[in-house]
């Protein structure tokens, strides 16, 4: 279970790293403003879920493991 939990926290940090560079080049790319307009709706989504996907992980880290339940 923690190796799958360190995994997913590897790729939210991934999907955390291309959105920063996204963002990014959106702000420095002025000269191309409607096409980069076009982008900033996804953009937003995509920060939000980026920050979902590493709150989620955060809170699952520090969840106490649980021992398997047995029929009674």
């Amino acid at each position: 279970m923690a190796e799958r939990l360190d995994r997913f926290g590897s790729l939210a940090a991934e999907l955390a790293l291309a959105r920063d560079q996204l963002l990014h080049l959106a702000r420095t790319q002025d000269h191309h403003a409607q096409a980069l307009g076009a982008l900033a709706g996804p953009l937003q989504r995509l920060s939000r879920i980026t920050a979902d996907l590493q709150a989620e992980v955060r809170e699952a880290r520090i969840q106490p493991m649980r021992a398997p339940c047995r029929p009674a």
